[in-house]
């Protein structure tokens, strides 16, 4: 018996060093299981939240579905063709957003077959493997992979011609492969403007055997012919605009005036900002890299590994010089250069296979955990209020609110491009109509163009007539002007963030009066929550989140989640008589020192959709804009920061406006007392009064109540930096606070969004 177990053994020990020589030895099998560990993983990104990077990937998916309404050939800033294959997709895929998200994640899929391939000819089958696996967590070939932008087809088609270029210069030099290459280079030039540099360096390396030959030979001459096939893309392109604009560099004039609009980027940073990118993107592939990159560059000869980084740092530096002109340089991080990241990856697998094996290993575990948990801190390219606007226009267009021919005013702001968010999400951008309501009513008018036209020039009978000819069931507004004329027309609303929707036509409930016995079932019991904290024993806060963008500086949305602790608040809230006007959430900011409230912000806690949620789920979500930190509003809107920058307290409060009194915060059933060390004074709301829209009160003094009862509940500690603000005035003012604010934040950054290292990476250009 002993003699069996033991024999057992060794089959199985030896069944398993067989697997594993198998997949070692096995480029097939090492492929397949990495692709599949890269679709996994990018599910799990998509399942925690992820949506997408900017405003282009919403904006181009808006384009491919109008593309897809009315198929043609065209030009304009954008390279056109991502269009097509998004809608293509589209048209066996109905949501918009699923579509664009496959696009991507088949490209990207398909890239690591040609990325392990590349890195197995320039070194072996060990560090092809533990590239592409450092690759597929690599942040932002994550984000990249599952958005609507086109990196990701960009990225295959560059892959795939270096790929069949060192096939052919050194498997045979067939040319059917150096004309797959340029074939590669050529689709890569229609998806991103990069793809046009990576073909001039094609063409260049194409040429080497000058070097060689010292002549041009015939070969040579065929070799260099069939290379310019990956320009001919390039030559359709310029035409198509000079068809299309009577002007062959249209999209380079329009792109140029982008950049200067954002562009303050001195001769310095435009000289070393792509390469400060590259470290800040990928600091531990790129730093070990280094070594590796200069050893192959002394190398004699020329070898597979000398094109494959030829290739690389030949295009960077034309990105350079691009950016030194002033064409492509600007204060942002650029997903320009993560095509170049990723290609430093092998050369620093590379370096560490010349270390002991348990530093190797140690190497690519590190790396492969750090790139892990930075994929989970991807950006939020709007706020939550967009989101959830958009998702709720999905909502109403399953349950058939617009019907047929329905359709939905938004109200765009200059420099907001919110438009293509809500678009894109809502499933279903025909139903839109864009546009500024006084100008198309002015215009059908017949007034002269030149007299101007605005909000105020319009009365209330126009503008009702304008969405009843336009048949609008819905209107999306920000302005207060438009809010208050759609009210005094008596449409119900809500606010949601910064956006406020008014309902044309009246909307279905789903729940009806005796529904609301559903709600006792699911009330907060406080004796069983000791550490939920409530208002009055009516309304408890569940959980809140502050969006911290910018670098985690400044807030511009908290997200509060409220629910019922008293089955009765239903009752309290008399909407037959008041509607929804009865519960208010403040927030409001003070100042560390000395306690004075220097901003506040009001929100409406209820409404038709929401208390339908409220019974159904116990569960209502506030989103709530704080204006002064949204910095293009800002920009746009204030010139100037609307009071200082430093730390500031963030509390919020409960006002019942039916009694004008501010609600007392419980923890659980008992009266809430703050912690020892972050005690606060009694905050006691006189007559306030509600308005739709964020008052600023300036240096409001906090009044002290011996009672000790307390009405606010602080959410935390946050800097209020603003671009004008005054950083050593801010330092003298907050003392401790903010070094210990910028010290947590600081730690951070390596983990943190592209927009949040624009600005640290700003600040330290302009700082130091």
């Amino acid at each position: 018996m002993e003699l069996t177990a033991e024999n057992k053994t060794l089959s199985f020990s030896g069944k398993v060093r067989t697997f594993i020589n198998h997949f070692l030895s096995s480029s097939f099998t090492q492929i397949l299981f990495l692709i599949i560990i890269k679709f996994i993983f990018q599910m799990i990104i998509l399942g925690s939240g992820y949506r997408w990077l900017s405003a282009d990937d919403f904006c181009r998916t808006v384009k491919s579905f109008e593309w897809l309404q009315r198929p043609v050939i065209d030009s304009g800033v954008w390279l056109t063709p991502h269009f097509w294959i998004n809608g293509f997709v589209m048209i066996f895929v109905k949501d918009l957003f699923l579509a664009a998200t496959i696009v991507n994640i088949i490209f990207s899929a398909a890239n690591v077959i040609f990325f392990y391939k590349i890195a197995e000819i320039c070194f072996d089958k060990r560090i092809a493997f533990v590239s592409a696996l450092i690759f597929i967590f690599f942040p932002f070939q994550v984000w990249l992979s599952v958005s609507g932008l086109p990196e990701s087809v960009f990225f295959f088609f560059v892959t795939a011609g270096i790929y069949f270029f060192l096939k052919w210069r050194f498997f045979g030099r067939s040319n059917f492969m150096l004309l797959l290459s340029a074939l590669m280079f050529a689709f890569s030039n229609v998806f991103r403007y990069e793809g046009w540099l990576f073909s001039a360096v094609f063409i260049l390396l194409t040429l080497l055997d000058l070097l060689k030959e010292k002549k041009l030979t015939k070969v040579i001459l065929m070799n260099f012919l069939i290379s310019l096939i990956s320009v001919f893309t390039i030559a359709w392109w310029l035409i198509q605009n000079y068809i299309d604009h009577s002007n062959v560099f249209f999209f380079a004039e329009e792109t140029t005036k982008i950049f200067k609009t954002f562009n303050t980027a001195g001769f310095m940073q435009r000289l070393v900002q792509y390469p400060t990118f590259i470290f800040f993107i990928a600091p531990i592939t790129t730093f070990f890299s280094l070594k590796c990159i200069l050893d192959v560059l002394k190398t004699p000869g020329i070898t597979a590994v000398k094109i494959f980084l030829l290739f690389n740092i030949l295009e960077l530096s034309l990105l350079i010089i691009q950016g030194i002109f002033g064409t492509g340089g600007t204060n942002m991080i650029s997903r320009y250069i993560v095509i170049n990241a990723l290609f430093f990856i092998p050369f620093a697998v590379k370096q560490s296979f010349e270390f002991k094996k348990f530093l190797t290993i140690s190497f690519a575990v590190i790396v492969i955990l750090i790139n892990i948990v930075w994929s989970f801190y991807y950006p939020q390219p709007f706020r939550e209020d967009t989101f959830e606007v958009g998702k709720i226009i999905r909502e109403f267009d399953e349950k058939k609110y617009f019907g047929e021919t329905g359709k939905i005013y938004f109200e765009e702001i200059q420099g907001y491009f919110d438009v293509f968010a809500v678009q894109a999400l809502s499933n279903d951008p025909s139903k839109f109509i864009l546009g500024d309501i006084p100008s198309a009513v002015i215009s059908e008018r017949k007034v002269r163009k030149d007299k101007g036209s605005s909000q105020e020039d319009l009365n209330l009978l126009e503008m009702k007539n304008y969405l009843e000819k336009n048949n609008i069931k819905l209107a999306i507004v920000k302005s207060d002007s438009y809010s208050d004329k759609l009210k005094k027309l008596s449409y119900k609303s809500e606010y949601i963030g910064d956006y406020k929707l008014f309902y044309l036509v009246e909307k279905e409930s789903e729940f009806h009066t005796n529904s609301i016995s559903l709600l006792p079932n699911n009330v907060i019991q406080l004796n069983e929550n000791p550490d939920v904290i409530n208002f009055n024993k009516l309304i408890a806060l569940k959980n809140f989140t502050i969006d911290n963008t910018n670098f985690g500086l400044n807030p511009q949305t908290v997200i509060l989640n409220w629910g019922a602790a008293d089955p009765n608040i239903i009752d309290s809230l008399n909407y037959s008589e008041m509607e929804y006007e009865r519960y208010y959430t403040a927030l409001d900011l003070r100042k560390a020192e000395n306690d004075s409230v220097v901003y506040s912000a009001f929100y409406r806690i209820f409404s038709d959709r929401n208390i339908e949620e409220m019974i159904e789920n116990n569960n209502v979500m506030n989103i709530i804009v704080l204006k002064p930190f949204a910095i293009l509003n800002y920009s746009k809107k204030y010139k100037q920061s609307p009071f200082d920058g430093g730390v500031y307290k963030l509390d919020v409060r409960v006002i019942d406006n039916k009694t004008k009194r501010d609600l007392t915060v419980y923890k659980s059933d008992s009266l809430y007392i703050p912690p020892a060390e972050d005690e606060e004074d009694t905050v006691i709301a006189g007559s306030n009064i509600i308005a739709d829209t964020i008052i600023t009160v300036r240096k409001k003094p906090v009044q002290k109540a011996e009672s000790k009862i307390f009405v606010s509940y602080n959410l935390g500690t946050v800097i209020a930096m603003f671009p004008d603000s005054d950083y050593n005035k801010i330092v003298q003012m907050s003392g401790a606070n903010i070094y210990r604010l910028l010290m947590r934040n600081g730690l951070q950054v390596f983990f943190s969004q592209r927009y949040q290292g624009d600005q640290f990476l700003n600040w330290v250009f302009n700082y130091f």
